[in-house]
Protein backbone atom coordinates (compact mmCIF):
# COMPACT_ATOMS: atom_id res chain seq x y z
CA UNK A 1 0.00 0.00 0.00
CA UNK A 2 3.02 2.58 0.81
CA UNK A 3 4.39 1.19 -2.55
CA UNK A 4 1.21 2.89 -4.21
CA UNK A 5 0.76 5.44 -2.78
CA UNK A 6 4.60 6.78 -3.25
CA UNK A 7 4.03 5.87 -7.14
CA UNK A 8 1.02 8.14 -6.82
CA UNK A 9 2.64 11.33 -5.56
CA UNK A 10 5.85 10.82 -7.99
CA UNK A 11 3.35 11.00 -10.93
CA UNK A 12 1.56 13.63 -9.48
CA UNK A 13 4.81 15.66 -8.84
CA UNK A 14 5.95 14.79 -12.44
CA UNK A 15 2.78 15.96 -13.32
CA UNK A 16 3.06 19.61 -12.05
CA UNK A 17 6.66 19.74 -12.63
CA UNK A 18 5.03 19.20 -16.64
CA UNK A 19 2.41 21.77 -15.74
CA UNK A 20 4.22 24.44 -14.98
CA UNK A 21 7.20 24.08 -17.58
CA UNK A 22 4.42 23.88 -20.43
CA UNK A 23 2.91 27.27 -18.55
CA UNK A 24 6.65 28.96 -19.38
CA UNK A 25 6.62 28.13 -23.02
CA UNK A 26 6.09 31.49 -24.95
CA UNK A 27 3.43 31.27 -27.73
CA UNK A 28 3.00 34.34 -28.56
CA UNK A 29 4.56 37.43 -26.74
CA UNK A 30 3.12 40.82 -25.42
CA UNK A 31 4.16 44.33 -26.48
CA UNK A 32 5.15 47.51 -24.88
CA UNK A 33 2.72 50.03 -26.06
CA UNK A 34 6.09 52.04 -26.82
CA UNK A 35 6.49 48.86 -29.25
CA UNK A 36 3.29 50.00 -31.31
CA UNK A 37 5.51 52.54 -33.48
CA UNK A 38 7.46 49.72 -34.43
CA UNK A 39 4.87 47.25 -35.58
CA UNK A 40 3.11 49.90 -37.57
CA UNK A 41 6.53 50.50 -39.33
CA UNK A 42 6.95 46.80 -40.63
CA UNK A 43 3.29 46.24 -41.26
CA UNK A 44 2.29 49.69 -42.40
CA UNK A 45 -1.27 48.88 -41.59
CA UNK A 46 -3.86 50.91 -39.12
CA UNK A 47 -3.55 49.98 -35.45
CA UNK A 48 -5.96 50.39 -32.83
CA UNK A 49 -6.22 49.16 -29.44
CA UNK A 50 -8.90 47.51 -28.15
CA UNK A 51 -10.83 46.28 -24.89
CA UNK A 52 -13.86 44.12 -24.38
CA UNK A 53 -16.06 47.00 -22.92
CA UNK A 54 -19.54 45.59 -21.39
CA UNK A 55 -22.02 46.87 -24.49
CA UNK A 56 -25.05 46.01 -25.71
CA UNK A 57 -23.62 47.12 -28.96
CA UNK A 58 -20.45 45.69 -31.12
CA UNK A 59 -18.31 43.52 -28.51
CA UNK A 60 -15.12 45.87 -29.19
CA UNK A 61 -14.02 49.16 -27.68
CA UNK A 62 -11.26 51.26 -29.54
CA UNK A 63 -8.97 52.90 -26.56
CA UNK A 64 -6.04 53.91 -28.50
CA UNK A 65 -4.37 53.85 -31.95
CA UNK A 66 -0.76 53.56 -33.28
CA UNK A 67 0.04 56.72 -31.13
CA UNK A 68 -1.20 55.32 -27.56
CA UNK A 69 -3.37 54.95 -25.56
CA UNK A 70 -6.13 57.50 -25.76
CA UNK A 71 -7.09 59.94 -22.84
CA UNK A 72 -10.12 61.26 -21.61
CA UNK A 73 -11.72 59.68 -24.75
CA UNK A 74 -14.96 58.00 -24.90
CA UNK A 75 -14.64 54.43 -26.30
CA UNK A 76 -15.48 53.81 -29.95
CA UNK A 77 -17.50 51.12 -30.39
CA UNK A 78 -16.19 48.70 -33.43
CA UNK A 79 -17.36 45.60 -35.66
CA UNK A 80 -13.82 43.85 -35.76
CA UNK A 81 -13.73 40.64 -38.37
CA UNK A 82 -11.01 38.90 -39.41
CA UNK A 83 -8.13 37.59 -37.15
CA UNK A 84 -9.67 38.35 -33.90
CA UNK A 85 -8.04 37.03 -30.34
CA UNK A 86 -11.81 36.40 -29.23
CA UNK A 87 -11.78 33.05 -31.25
CA UNK A 88 -8.75 32.05 -30.18
CA UNK A 89 -8.26 32.65 -26.60
CA UNK A 90 -9.61 31.26 -23.30
CA UNK A 91 -12.88 33.04 -22.05
CA UNK A 92 -10.62 33.91 -18.63
CA UNK A 93 -8.39 36.22 -20.77
CA UNK A 94 -11.13 37.85 -22.70
CA UNK A 95 -14.09 38.71 -20.25
CA UNK A 96 -13.00 38.64 -16.61
CA UNK A 97 -8.94 40.39 -17.57
CA UNK A 98 -8.51 44.12 -18.02
CA UNK A 99 -6.67 43.32 -21.39
CA UNK A 100 -5.61 45.82 -24.14
CA UNK A 101 -5.00 44.13 -27.40
CA UNK A 102 -3.48 45.96 -30.64
CA UNK A 103 -4.91 45.14 -33.30
CA UNK A 104 -3.55 45.22 -36.84
CA UNK A 105 -5.56 46.03 -40.21
CA UNK A 106 -7.72 48.47 -42.07
CA UNK A 107 -10.90 49.83 -41.82
CA UNK A 108 -13.39 48.38 -44.38
CA UNK A 109 -16.34 50.97 -43.81
CA UNK A 110 -19.12 50.62 -42.01
CA UNK A 111 -21.87 48.39 -41.06
CA UNK A 112 -25.43 47.79 -39.06
CA UNK A 113 -24.66 45.75 -36.08
CA UNK A 114 -27.74 43.49 -35.09
CA UNK A 115 -31.12 44.61 -35.37
CA UNK A 116 -30.09 47.96 -33.59
CA UNK A 117 -30.07 49.97 -37.00
CA UNK A 118 -27.42 51.82 -35.51
CA UNK A 119 -24.01 51.69 -37.98
CA UNK A 120 -20.29 51.23 -36.42
CA UNK A 121 -17.00 51.23 -38.08
CA UNK A 122 -15.90 47.96 -39.43
CA UNK A 123 -12.10 46.49 -39.09
CA UNK A 124 -11.12 44.09 -40.65
CA UNK A 125 -7.56 42.32 -38.49
CA UNK A 126 -4.36 40.80 -40.06
CA UNK A 127 -2.68 40.36 -36.34
CA UNK A 128 -3.16 40.38 -32.98
CA UNK A 129 -1.06 41.67 -30.13
CA UNK A 130 -1.82 42.16 -26.09
CA UNK A 131 -0.11 44.82 -24.75
CA UNK A 132 1.91 44.31 -21.38
CA UNK A 133 1.42 43.23 -18.47
CA UNK A 134 -1.05 40.18 -19.54
CA UNK A 135 -3.89 39.79 -17.07
CA UNK A 136 -5.50 36.59 -16.60
CA UNK A 137 -8.28 37.88 -14.27
CA UNK A 138 -9.34 35.70 -11.34
CA UNK A 139 -7.28 32.93 -12.67
CA UNK A 140 -5.50 30.65 -10.41
CA UNK A 141 -2.63 30.65 -12.54
CA UNK A 142 -0.97 33.08 -10.47
CA UNK A 143 2.82 32.25 -11.48
CA UNK A 144 1.91 32.71 -15.13
CA UNK A 145 4.17 35.06 -17.48
CA UNK A 146 2.86 38.63 -17.82
CA UNK A 147 5.17 38.93 -20.79
CA UNK A 148 3.81 36.15 -22.81
CA UNK A 149 0.69 33.87 -23.68
CA UNK A 150 1.10 29.99 -22.96
CA UNK A 151 -0.58 27.09 -24.31
CA UNK A 152 -2.98 27.20 -21.70
CA UNK A 153 -4.89 30.46 -22.46
CA UNK A 154 -5.57 28.95 -26.55
CA UNK A 155 -8.87 27.58 -26.92
CA UNK A 156 -8.63 24.09 -28.30
CA UNK A 157 -11.02 22.83 -31.62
Amino acid sequence: MIKFVQVGLKCIIILLVLIIIIERIPIKKAVHIEDIEELNKENGEEIVICVLPQSTGPSWGIVGDENGLFTGRKIELIIIEGSRPDKKLTEMMLFHSNNHFVIIGETTGEKEYDFSGEKYKVFNAKDWHLLKPIDRGMSLRVFSSKNHLSLFDYIFP
